[in-house]
């Protein structure tokens, strides 16, 4: 990315355009027009533009829209701006652009996503104090550049036979392992000018994310990887397949927690560990298990004072112990009622919808925490698992592949851009 002065034929150009219009606005939204956040290859990114988004940025997230907010998301805003600014150009010059139809059908995507009736969507994002013609710019700068990447990446990537056969012999080896449901936020860095400014945004993100900002909304809004339109989510990651910074810090996360700035090679990653689970081939819901179940008696009699006693027990039991032997032992020494009760041997499907979800993530041996049940609380362990015997699907893993390829030319691609821009920032 270079830059430079905007040449004089560019600035009395914008005058001019500018002049055209300047009568229809009031003196407070003309002085915003005229002044200028960024030149994007002669393209300017007017202080109303980088305004509007902050809002759109803002009301996404949930916070509170104050003066010293703006201040901290400010350069990240400007800064994907810039780079939705280049992949609109290079969409133009390939004539790619948004139909009016795949607009509403985002828009309809974004309404189920967030549970608002069908054809409410402007209001509620007007209610927010949010511009719709904002929204609806950065929706279709996502819906072209996707475009851009089916013509410019896609057809360049070929997986074949024997990397497929080498990721399902990994996938097999490792088969009993851990794997983590994680989402990201992706801040990249082309050059070193640029590492002190992506940091800092990753500290005021995070910074966010702690004070209750919603992630995926944070991902679609600040995230510069492939997923952010997808709030962020990179899915079922196992060992081996995340850069090796990553994943050293990833190990050490519990589910729920979100990591620091990570630096790789390829940017700042911000990590969410939501859940974890043990790999498995088959359908977990056609594993068979055997398990055991410990209630804690809590009615709409019980006080509050019993109750948060009750709680604080359970989590100490929930810390210590190990094995469905050592949780017979425990629930004998608390004289619970029924003790550990024996939940008969069966298929993971055929069990209660609340207990489904538990018994098909749980590891062996390891206590879930205390979930609601008729009783009270109630706790659960699996004892046994027997796996169904099924083959990895061959173009399942075909499309992983391809994803993770196609990402890395959609990031090759941006750089490029930049590389090869002229910006000015005001």
């Amino acid at each position: 990315m270079r830059f430079r002065s905007s040449p004089l034929s560019t600035l009395c150009a914008l005058a001019l355009a500018l002049a055209a219009v300047l009568p229809v606005f009031g003196s407070a939204a003309a002085q915003d027009i005229l002044r200028i956040a960024a030149i994007v290859n002669d393209e300017v990114i007017s202080a109303q533009d980088l305004d509007q988004r902050l809002d759109l940025a803002i009301a996404a997230t949930g916070q509170p829209n104050n003066p010293e907010l703006r201040r901290r998301l400010r350069d990240q805003v400007l800064r994907n701006l810039i780079d939705e600014r280049l992949q609109m150009q290079e969409a133009g010059r390939m004539k790619i652009a948004a139909t009016p139809e795949e607009l509403d059908q985002a828009i309809r995507q974004l309404e189920r996503q967030n549970n608002i009736p069908e054809g409410k969507f402007e209001e509620v994002v007007t209610r927010q104090g949010a511009s719709i013609q904002a929204l609806n710019q950065q929706l279709r700068a996502e819906i072209a550049w996707s475009k851009v990447i089916r013509r410019r990446v896609l057809p360049s990537i070929v997986i074949t036979d024997e990397e497929v056969d080498l990721a399902i012999q990994q996938l097999k080896r490792d088969v009993g392992g851990t794997e983590s449901l994680l989402a990201e936020i992706l801040l990249l860095v082309d050059n070193p000018d640029q590492e002190e400014e992506a940091r800092r945004n990753a500290v005021n993100i995070i910074e966010q994310l702690r004070s209750g900002a919603a992630f995926p909304a944070m991902a679609r809004q600040f995230s510069n990887g492939s997923t952010a339109t997808a709030g962020g989510d990179l899915g079922w990651v196992r060992a081996g397949t995340l850069p090796e910074e990553v994943e050293r810090v990833v190990a050490k996360l519990s589910p729920g927690q979100i990591s620091e700035p990570i630096r790789s090679t390829t940017g700042f990653h911000i990590v969410l560990v939501r859940e974890r689970r043990q790999i498995r081939l088959g359908n977990p819901a056609d594993a068979t298990v055997a398990m055991k179940q410990i209630t804690f008696p809590i009615t709409p009699n019980t006080s509050r004072a019993e109750a948060d006693a009750t709680l604080s027990v359970a989590r100490a039991v929930f810390d210590s112990v190990t094995g469905c032997d050592d949780l017979t032992r425990v629930a004998r020494e608390l004289q619970l009622k029924g003790g550990a009760t024996d939940i008969p041997r069966q298929k993971v499907g055929d069990m209660p919808p609340r207990v489904r979800p538990i018994a098909a993530d749980l590891e062996i041996g390891k206590l879930s925490p205390p979930v609601p049940s008729e009783s009270g609380l109630s706790m659960y362990m699996v004892c046994e698992r027997k796996e169904t015997s099924q083959e990895p699907d061959r173009d399942r893993m075909r499309e992983r592949l391809a994803s993770a390829r196609i990402e890395q030319g959609a990031r090759r691609l941006l750089r490029d851009l930049r590389r090869d821009s002229v910006v000015e920032f005001r």
